[in-house]
């Protein structure tokens, strides 16, 4: 190329390069996700895909900045205008592309109730809630949207082609460099072998996959899963002449709140029911059983509902129910009460501790409390799942019953 043929700004040419290269490895990780052998590769995968796609954003919005802080070398005074006509449509709609893929990727994953995490560095917020008909329709747009992006792509590399090789005008080398070049290729190599093969299971989660059944931090009020033999602190139900209360269900819920490739996700347990009889005053003669099932997890996204009840986590088929036992209840000096009992998931009991509190409005009793279970010693996700860098260890367990005993 001439040495006054005009060229972009090495700064341009690096973005140019390293977006496009990123948008290459978009590609490869989607049709990957989509031949995925199992559940965590395709966790892993869309995980990623999503990262690089927001960076693919973030790196086009400085783009743009420069775009328009930076004149663009002019087109050769030879080209025709059709041909300068539908450059510049090009090039308006793969900018227009370049931000509407990722956005709609983004407003996807909120419509899922799915948090995009950045390389689980920090999460993004949601643009909107959770909501199953905006998701498939935004789910079809990012698809569509994908499609024109390659086609437009497509011809905007045979037109650069055209103009290197056929009419050698400097409109390729105005736009390449050995840099930027080199970028290109590093962005597709490195992310490619970075980025499409999940993460091995490390150091912490073979650690925790050989813990004990039931682990926790020993501090006495914690609300954890505790370090006892859940043999040893079983005992018989106790027999109270408390009534049985009636619950609201509409207004109690039982919801969980847990973190999913960097970024939290809340669900809820729709169907359960519960034998509770309690009075404030006679916490010895109080007992809790709370019955639920295990396929009924709600979290907004069909997909990880439908992971939820494998045989890796609850293994709703074989296991329908967990069951939560109350031993014993009694008040503690913070205020409110604890509740020590057992947890049943599976064909295992835990021993638990949780805390909650009780308050009587307009002739309503409403119990509050939550806990923080230990998903690994309670043996939810096995196998692969126990790498806990694509689902967090930890879940955190909130609940309100509203109801009372017969007036």
């Amino acid at each position: 190329m001439p040495a006054t043929t005009p060229r972009y700004h090495e700064v341009a040419r690096i973005l140019h390069w390293v977006i496009a290269g990123l948008i290459v490895v978009q590609y490869v990780l989607a049709q990957l996700a989509e031949e995925a052998v199992s559940d965590l590769q395709s966790l892993a995968l869309l995980a990623n895909h999503k990262s690089v796609g927001m960076t693919v954003f973030m790196l086009a919005i400085i783009r743009l900045a420069w775009r328009f802080t930076h004149a663009a070398p002019p087109l050769p005074a030879n080209m025709p205008d059709w041909q300068v006509r539908v450059s510049r449509l090009t090039h308006v709609l793969l900018y227009l592309l370049i931000f509407a893929l990722p956005l709609s990727g983004w407003l996807f994953s909120s419509a899922t109730t799915y948090s995009v995490s950045w390389f689980n560095l920090f999460v993004f917020p949601d643009l909107i809630g959770g909501n199953e008909d905006w998701a498939d329709m935004l789910e079809e747009t990012h698809e569509i949207l994908a499609s024109v992006l390659f086609v437009l792509a497509l011809l905007h590399i045979l037109a650069a082609l055209k103009h290197g090789l056929f009419d050698r005008d400097g409109v390729l080398g105005g736009m390449s460099s050995w840099l930027s070049l080199g970028l290109f290729v590093i962005a597709i190599g490195a992310g490619i072998a970075w980025l499409s093969v999940p993460a091995p299971v490390t150091a912490t989660a073979a650690r925790a996959a050989e813990a004990p059944a039931a682990t926790g931090t020993g501090e006495e009020d914690s609300g954890a899963v505790t370090t006892e033999d859940a043999t040893n602190t079983i005992q018989p139900t106790i027999d109270t002449s408390l009534p049985e209360w009636t619950v609201d269900h509409t207004r109690s819920h039982i919801r969980f709140t847990a973190e999913q490739a960097g970024a939290p996700f809340t669900g809820e347990w729709s169907r359960w029911r519960a034998e509770i009889r309690f009075d404030p005053a006679e916490p010895a003669a109080s007992s809790a059983v709370i019955h639920v099932d295990a396929a009924s997890a709600v979290t907004g996204d069909s997909e990880r509902d439908t992971t939820l009840t494998k045989a890796e986590w609850f293994d709703s088929a074989a296991h329908p129910e967990v069951i939560f036992r109350s031993i014993t209840i009694t008040p503690v000096e913070t205020g409110g009460f604890q509740a020590s009992g057992t947890l049943r998931i599976r064909n295992s009991e835990h021993p638990v501790r949780l805390l909650f509190t009780h308050q009587r409005t307009d002739g309503v009793d409403i119990i509050e409390g939550q806990v923080e279970l230990d998903r690994i010693a309670l043996g939810l996700g096995t196998g692969e799942w126990t790498d806990t860098s694509w689902v967090g260890q930890q879940v955190q367990v909130a609940f309100q019953v509203v109801g009372g005993p017969p007036a």
